[in-house]
């Protein structure tokens, strides 16, 4: 990156596939952090915790599934061919 602090439209698109790429890791690791409470949930009698766990589950994958979305959302705009930017 130029002292400036511009980009080139490569070196942006790079910085979102970059972060798309996090953004995809991170939502497979909610839906197994996701997977594991409902194991749990099936493993223990404590009606309270049962619901305790399979709520939080379903929060993971909302969030795992807002952040597959973001990921998707960010790559569909990029260029298939992008130019430099000033």
């Amino acid at each position: 990156m130029p002292a400036d602090g511009s980009v080139t439209g490569r070196e942006a698109q790079a910085m979102v596939e970059e972060i798309s790429e996090q953004l995809a890791l991170t939502a497979r690791s909610l839906r197994e952090q996701a997977a594991r409470c409902r194991r749990l949930a099936r493993q223990i009698n404590d009606r309270q915790a049962v619901r305790a766990l399979l709520d939080l589950a379903d929060e993971l994958e909302q969030q795992a599934e807002q952040d597959r979305q973001a990921a998707e959302g960010r790559l569909s705009k990029l260029p298939a061919n992008p130019e430099p930017v000033d």
